[in-house]
């Protein structure tokens, strides 16, 4: 039977340990720290179920839930858990951000709609060596921008990694003037503005990794990521901000904290664009490997 907590309760060490199950799962809504964060936006709740959980969410006020956590013999009778609670609730079942393998298992075996997929929502990933040097032709321009922020700042910059209580104020203070920079989009920024102080004000229990390029003593630019679990060979980018008027500010952030901080990783996931143009021409820009896509499927129940 589902009975439905809010995500915060979830303990951390066992969602990666049952994430760690599923080694198909790349995308960066499956990150713990992405579900922490925006849980208020999206009423994030889950269940415990046989050997593992269900997690549902609301998008548009709408429940929708993702892939079921648990072992192949009990995948069939969580489907069935709910089919009924939303036969009971509405009248069809969301799945949204779906491995394509689990989407179509859905679809041939379930009975449900054909999966759906936008490219709005495909995450970039790339290797994590070609962007600890922007080394190739199609990373010249890029290497470029590094090469001008060296040549600017060699001298006067210095990197280290988010350790300290210190080091998150500060975050927290450079993001004050960020967001004020940026105040023409202050209201399609407003989640991703609380989704990121919730990260900075939860950083050490949500294990999350970060980085600081300082020039001269002042923050200029700092990342925060996480991986899906222990075994993971892909770090996620949840946060990346700069200063623009800081030339090369940029790849220099996404350089040294590869470079510097990211010693296991082989790939790079640097979430997706939600269809914004200018996003999806810089996320281009860094030349992806490949595009972690995802699908939502949709079942009509019969009792409807």
């Amino acid at each position: 039977m589902l009975s439905f907590t809010p995500f915060e309760n979830l303990d951390i060490s066992e969602y990666r340990k049952i994430l760690s199950r599923f080694p198909e799962i790349r995308n960066c809504e499956y990150a713990y720290a992405n579900l922490f964060a925006y849980q208020d936006v999206y009423e994030t709740q889950y269940s415990t179920f046989a050997d593992g959980i269900v997690i549902r969410m609301k998008v548009g006020g709408k429940p929708t839930y993702l892939f079921p956590m648990v072992s192949e013999i009990y995948f069939a009778d969580a489907v069935k858990e709910i089919t009924g609670l939303c036969a009971r609730e509405s009248c069809g079942v969301h799945f949204s951000i779906l491995p394509k393998e689990f989407a179509q298992k859905l679809s041939t075996d379930f009975g449900a709609e054909k999966p759906r997929f936008s490219r709005d929502f495909s995450d970039y990933v790339y290797e994590k060596d070609s962007l600890c040097t922007f080394g190739g032709r199609h990373l010249h321009a890029k290497k470029n921008h590094l090469h001008k922020f060296f040549s600017l700042y060699g001298d006067k910059f210095s990197y280290s990694e988010i350790k300290s209580a210190s080091d998150i104020t500060e975050c927290k203070n450079f993001n004050e003037k960020w967001y004020m920079l940026n105040a023409t989009y202050e209201k399609s920024l407003k989640s991703e503005r609380a989704a990121t102080e919730c990260m900075l004000d939860n950083f050490f229990r949500l294990k999350l990794k970060g980085g600081m390029i300082r020039v001269s003593g002042k923050l200029c630019a700092y990342t925060i990521a996480s991986d899906l679990h222990d075994e993971s060979d892909t770090i996620i980018i949840h946060v990346e901000k700069g200063l623009y008027d800081v030339q090369g500010i940029y790849p220099a952030i996404c350089s040294e904290f590869l470079k510097n901080s990211c010693e296991k990783y082989k790939f790079v996931n640097r979430e997706d664009d939600l269809g914004d143009e200018g996003l999806r021409q810089s996320k281009t820009s860094y030349c992806p490997v490949f595009f972690e896509d995802k699908y939502s499927v949709f079942i009509k129940n019969k009792e409807c």
